[in-house]
């Protein structure tokens, strides 16, 4: 076996360990009927991308901020409560391996932990990939070059668009050599976002507003990236580096080749069941008639390549956001198997339409590693673990 053909290997926690030993319980949170201008000034002190919403610490729901990228509001004057979403929260007596599936299945960062609706304490993806227990360092292999990026020069509006169609949080910002500079993520644009007009959102902004965020540089609103060469990354290296960075840039001679974060190991360390390894976060808001059909077409797929492949989990998100008076989805997807984790991503006005094409170039990626696989056996160029990681 070469070096580049390890297999993903399956983690676990340390044994007896609870929700209750790993929950922070000190938490910021907003009140109901707060300002979303308030949320933006927490959200931006504490660098927290999600915050749960209480009344007299009851938890209501949680406020996302990537879900404010493409709303429409007024900051000063209206409420959190507006943009709550349902969340499905954690229990003190819980196990982290349960922890691990719920927080996977939500699609958030973090879970509140609470005991008859009051809110106890939060457990985010950092926390538990602390608390993984690893038999060896694992050598995760080489990465492939499939990362969006943005140039400095570019502005702020198109660093918006970007994240909003594609259903991420961050975007590294490299120069015209492509060389990694920083990186710029919705927390950087939290300033646009608290604007006492409308919300910047690319696709409804008045000519005044378009003409303001060209008016701003993405370099003038990064911030500092975390980098690591591809043939230096390690799960125990990775997991160092994400306590104290919201992600690291694995690069080559400094060109970036993948993004990882907490939540990228939190997958690999876990296992579908081997029926139905598919994992769908939120899909609230589909009308079920048609949820019946997605569902079918992703159950279609993974039966189709299961003999080919060793599926072990399939982890797809959904995300429906407005343009105009329009819905337009974006699906966002990680194919796990036992040697490779294929990602992939589509947007669409039909959400039928976005799940065949991400369904289409899986597909390709998939017969592609198949094709390189056959001629790695027959004496040729072998083939590596490869995995790209584009997170929120």
């Amino acid at each position: 076996m070469s070096k580049y053909e390890h297999e993903v290997i399956l983690f676990g926690f340390r044994d007896q360990m609870k929700v209750s030993d790993v929950m922070v319980k000190k938490v910021i949170v907003a009140d109901e009927d707060e300002k979303l201008s308030t949320v933006f000034d927490k959200m931006e002190k504490y660098r927290i991308h999600q915050i749960p919403l209480v009344n007299d610490n009851r938890l209501l729901g949680m406020v996302v901020l990537k879900n404010l990228l493409n709303a429409t509001y007024i900051p000063h004057k209206t409420e959190a409560n507006k943009f709550k979403v349902s969340v499905t929260p954690l229990n003190a007596d819980d196990g982290l391996d349960d922890a691990v599936y719920k927080i996977i299945g939500s699609g958030f960062k973090a879970l509140p932990v609470v005991e008859d609706d009051y809110l106890q304490g939060m457990v985010s993806v950092t926390e538990l990939i602390k608390h993984v227990e690893y038999p060896k360092d694992i050598y995760v292999g080489k990465l492939t070059d499939n990362v969006i990026v943005i140039r400095d020069e570019d502005n702020v509006s198109k660093a918006l668009s970007l994240m909003s169609e594609n259903g991420i949080s961050r975007l590294p910002v490299v120069d015209y050599e492509d060389k990694v500079l920083g990186c710029i993520d919705v927390i950087s644009l939290i300033k646009f976002l608290r604007s006492t007009t409308e919300s910047p959102r690319p696709s409804d902004l008045t000519a005044v507003e378009k003409r303001d965020l060209k008016g701003f540089k993405v370099k003038d609103f990064m911030r500092d990236a975390y980098m690591m060469e591809a043939n230096e990354f390690s799960i125990k290296n990775a997991v160092n580096a994400l306590q104290s960075h919201e992600e690291i840039i694995v690069t080559s001679k400094g060109v970036p080749v993948g993004i990882v974060t907490s939540k990228d190991l939190l997958e690999l360390a876990t296992k579908g069941d081997e029926r139905f390894p598919i994992h769908v976060s939120r899909f609230e808001r589909i009308d079920p008639m048609m949820y019946g059909r997605f569902e079918g077409e992703l159950n279609n797929f993974t039966k189709k390549f299961s003999k080919m492949f060793d599926i072990q989990n399939f982890y797809v998100y959904v995300d429906e956001h407005k343009v105009g008076s329009r819905g337009k989805y974006s699906l966002r997807a990680r194919l796990v198997t036992g040697r490779k984790v294929f990602p992939v991503h589509s947007h669409a006005w039909d959400l039928m339409d976005a799940t065949h094409m991400l369904l289409d170039k899986l597909e390709k990626q998939l017969l592609k590693y198949h094709e390189k696989g056959i001629k790695s056996r027959r004496g040729r160029t072998p083939v590596g673990l490869e995995q790209t990681y584009q997170r929120e």
